[in-house]
């Protein structure tokens, strides 16, 4: 919900378990008139629509930060953009779709801001002992998906979760193609590897 001065108030993390796909969160309908109101500068009609796409916005942001601090974060600009926005949304493609692509951005645009953490022989010596002391340490995904340095994991994410193309995702990121189809590949091997 917006508090006073156009802050957003913590969402319920708790919640986020029960949205098993991104994309899901975004395609719930946004009424008109919520919508309307909101174009206007209603206050309400924004918390309508941050109750509404909160769970799912926060997913993505979480998903491809690794971390809760952040992903609030990047969920706040996320929200903050698409009110910005609002006047630029044509209704070309669903709202809630429309608000995903901010908040892909928003989380691209983090993850390029961040020097890439180099995955040396270190982190696989790491990796053994950990399997050996915690046999069930392969088996919890999002552990082993925060394990993932974190463009490999959005591009990951962006992919399987939320349905991005691969020519999207390289779009986002200012990349070729074979950027996006790398990442996914690399970031599949990994994850069979570490859950096996």
């Amino acid at each position: 919900m917006v508090g006073d001065g156009g802050h957003l108030q913590p969402m319920n993390t708790a919640a986020n378990s029960a949205v098993s796909r991104g994309q899901a969160g975004f395609s719930r309908p946004l009424p008109p008139a919520t919508l309307a109101a909101a174009r206007s500068g209603d206050k309400q009609a924004q918390g309508e629509i941050y109750d509404l796409y909160a769970d799912a916005v926060y997913t993505l942001a979480l998903r491809t930060s690794g971390c809760a601090d952040q992903a609030q974060d990047l969920a706040h600009d996320a929200f903050i953009n698409g009110f910005r926005g609002l006047a630029s949304y044509r209704g070309e493609a669903p709202f809630g779709m429309w608000l995903r692509q901010i908040t892909a951005r928003v989380a691209v645009a983090h993850v390029r801001r961040e020097k890439p953490r180099l995955v040396t022989s270190l982190d696989a010596a790491e990796e053994q002992i950990a399997h050996s002391v915690d046999p069930s340490a392969g088996c919890d995904l999002q552990r082993q998906l925060a394990r993932l340095p974190t463009q490999t994991r959005t591009v990951l994410w962006l992919h399987l979760a939320e349905g991005y193309g691969h020519e999207e995702i390289a779009a986002l990121f200012g990349k070729s193609v074979s950027f996006s189809k790398s990442q996914v590949a690399r970031s599949l091997n990994r994850l069979r590897l570490w859950m096996s």
